[in-house]
């Protein structure tokens, strides 16, 4: 038995050879349903469930020509990582894997596998066929081996579902690669994030949290490589934007920045 999948597909090959993802190797956290697979979200009240039809990332992931490379051993409902294989699926054979993400699961889970970690924004990526605990927590977050492949992917699985209504009806945000140097490219900033920075530094903190990277190579000597890309890919361009946002965005910024400055980035 597999210490990293639950499930494993027996014929991963894709039916689709020209597909967007063709060629890309997927796997499903066990709380993703597949038809016909045993998704049962790693919990014992869901003991010898097969889900009846594919959930809708699934169906798109078919539809783009992926390869779905079985469901991996989860926390149960994916809540936490506690006994959890997330990312070790990326860090061995797979391109990418799709997970639940309620607590910050995903993106722990790309830093402790050396991958990048991606939560879609709500209403952009469909939630139909997750199973969980918080529907109102719930979304569908991405890992990947690299920048392009998480591009790829959340192009192929954002857009309308009719079945799911908590998506927006607007049009899709331009999901096209960000230039290379950065031209261009607007870096919105939340202030209450710096607030434990001196006022009088705080502006000046922002620079600086750009200008790090170019003192080592992005994606190689920081333990969160993630982060060190995403900023490197945006530090030519920066504008200071301030804007009203709600109480637990605040929050989860400022643990973002606490946490930034424990893998040494420093706000002075």
């Amino acid at each position: 038995m597999s210490p990293i999948y639950r499930f494993e597909n027996p014929d991963p090959a894709s039916a689709l050879p020209d597909g967007p993802l063709h060629g890309m190797r997927v796997a499903l956290q066990s709380t993703v349903s597949v038809a016909g697979w045993p998704t049962d979200a790693d919990s014992a009240a869901l003991a010898d469930f097969t889900a009846l039809e594919d959930a809708t990332v699934v169906q798109r992931l078919r539809q783009a020509g992926a390869a779905l490379t079985g469901l991996t051993r989860a926390s149960e409902f994916g809540f936490g990582l506690h006994g959890s294989q997330v990312g070790e699926a990326v860090r061995s054979d797979a391109d990418a894997e799709l997970v639940l993400d309620m607590m910050g699961e995903c993106r722990v889970a790309a830093a402790r596998a050396g991958a990048f970690g991606l939560l879609p924004s709500v209403g952009l990526v469909s939630r139909l066929g997750l199973i969980g605990l918080i529907p109102s927590m719930e979304r569908c977050g991405l890992l990947a081996r690299s920048c392009d492949t998480l591009s790829a992917l959340l192009a192929a699985l954002a857009g309308p579902d009719g079945r799911d209504l908590t998506l927006e009806e607007a049009p899709l945000p331009s999901l096209a690669p960000l230039p290379k140097d950065g031209r261009g490219v607007t870096l919105g900033v939340i202030p209450q994030a710096l607030e434990d920075c001196p006022p009088r530094k705080q502006r000046a903190s922002v620079p600086r949290l750009i200008d790090w990277p170019q003192r080592a190579s992005p994606c190689a000597s920081c333990p969160c490589r993630s982060t060190t890309c995403l900023i490197w890919c945006m530090r030519s361009s920066v504008q200071w934007r301030p804007r009203p946002v709600r109480a637990v965005t605040i929050r989860c910024a400022t643990v973002t920045v606490r946490r930034a400055r424990r893998i040494g980035m420093r706000c002075i």
